[in-house]
């Protein structure tokens, strides 16, 4: 089945600055990933030779444009997806839509503010998470 790693958290956790940092990161490792931005700066689709179609959406805010954007993922085919979700309210529920077309993980993001460098640790246990 499909995977999707959720970072779930609180307003202002850093859960943008780490799937940012996460994006960059994997942009590096497997430069051979073509980018398809859907939205600006928010709703990408990764794909590449021999690695796994990646959408990665980079915002938590709305229940509306998440599950689009979820949907659109699971339509063209994304194999593994990164987003995030508040703790609980309508930004989960929209997450939670998808559980029959994917494993749905989620990951606790703590306080702090989102500091950049425990943004950048923990976007590579996102990854480490995907086995990427």
């Amino acid at each position: 089945m499909n995977e999707m790693f959720v970072l779930q958290g609180a307003t202002n956790t850093g859960k943008k600055k780490t799937l940012k940092a996460l994006r960059e990161m994997l942009k590096n490792l497997y430069p051979d990933y073509q980018e398809e931005e859907l939205y600006t700066d928010t709703v990408y689709i990764l794909s590449g030779k021999n690695t796994p179609k990646i959408g990665l959406l980079i915002d938590d805010k709305y229940e509306k444009f998440i599950k689009s954007h979820l949907e659109t993922f699971r339509d063209k085919g994304c194999e593994i997806v990164f987003c995030a979700c508040l703790t609980d309210g309508d930004t989960l529920d929209a997450v939670n839509t998808m559980k029959n077309d994917y494993s749905i993980h989620f990951i606790g993001r703590g306080q702090g503010g989102g500091f950049p460098d425990d943004c950048i640790v923990q976007a590579h246990e996102l990854r480490k998470f995907a086995r990427l």
